[in-house]
């Protein structure tokens, strides 16, 4: 038995070795260096690092952001620290190894310093493409800054400008709804204009969100996705005639106090332009009822 131990402990540790000896040595090298270096030579020392492109350096970045976060607690907001963090998250990106993901997130959720911030978000647009989890990560932050800036303690705006941007990169339809509350919201400007082009960067889905939103959510909702849509060039005209049908259909059907409201009535004479310019004949009786409708309307007097 013991002989039977001893065979799969040996077994264990040739593994353990074999494993670090299969690292590349310039990585183990720069690695080792930056262990023994001051906290200043360490910045110096990633910025070096990163003109080596035929080797992949991301664990040495992995450890630099993971030296930030060990020490953040007893240093704070420490400039150099900060350097650290900021000049490791912007140079990982160009090796494109989503295994720096983790550390990324780690520092979204802990460093407050916006220049730390902007690189890591810029990091991210890069290597969460097509991975779900982290992209759902990246909207829950986005959100809650969102949140934060709109209960009044504002954001630094480049950041949330540099989040919308980055899912705009990515290209989720699961960013769709943080993007869409952040566009039509009353934050700086700049963090609108992104959230609308991000949102208009979005291809999967883009058109099934802008159709829910014309049937479910309330006039000025409506109102600013139908402008969305407005905006984007490279909206297929059978999608920009679903949309605009929709709208008509919507709210050229309302009576009362709603069909007098200025921004229906706003809405119907868009979105009948819409369809006209499109020759979109699958409304043409929707159109047909409304005008006998408006034609009856006025002919007995009503406004």
């Amino acid at each position: 038995m013991k002989k039977e131990f001893l065979c799969v402990a040996a077994s264990f540790a040739f593994g353990l070795v074999a494993h670090a000896q299969s690292a590349d040595p310039v990585v183990l090298s720069y690695q080792r260096n930056f262990i023994r270096a001051s906290i200043s030579t360490k910045i110096e020392l990633l910025n070096d690092a990163a003109r080596i492109t035929n080797v992949n350096m991301t664990p040495l970045y992995v450890d630099s952001i993971d030296f930030v976060l060990d020490n953040f607690p007893v240093l704070g907001q420490d400039a150099q620290l900060a350097e650290i963090a900021s000049v490791s998250s912007s140079k990982v990106a160009q090796y494109r190894d989503p295994a720096a993901l983790p550390s990324i997130r780690k520092i979204l959720s802990s460093l407050t310093d916006s220049k730390v911030r902007l690189s890591a978000i810029n990091a991210y647009a890069v290597l969460a493409k097509d991975r779900a989890e982290d992209i759902s990560f990246l909207n829950g932050w986005f959100s809650d800054m969102v949140t934060v800036s709109l209960s009044g303690s504002p954001m630094d705006p480049r950041v949330l400008s540099a989040c919308a941007t980055a899912l705009g990169k990515l290209g989720s339809a699961s960013s769709f709804v943080p993007l869409f509350r952040s566009a039509t919201s009353n934050l700086d400007s700049s963090v609108v204009v992104a959230s609308q082009n991000a949102l208009n960067s979005i291809n999967d889905g883009y058109t099934a969100q802008i159709l829910a939103i014309v049937r479910e959510n309330p006039v000025k909702d409506v109102q600013a996705a139908f402008a969305l849509t407005q905006k984007r060039e490279n909206l297929p005209n059978a999608e920009r005639g679903q949309i605009a049908e929709a709208v008509f259909v919507r709210f050229s059907a309302l009576e009362g106090e709603d069909a007098a409201r200025q921004s229906t009535k706003d809405l119907v004479r868009e979105s009948m332009s819409q369809l006209a310019s499109l020759r979109w004949s699958q409304a043409s009786p929707s159109v047909v009822k409304y005008f006998y409708r408006v034609q009856g309307e006025y002919k007995s007097g009503q406004p």
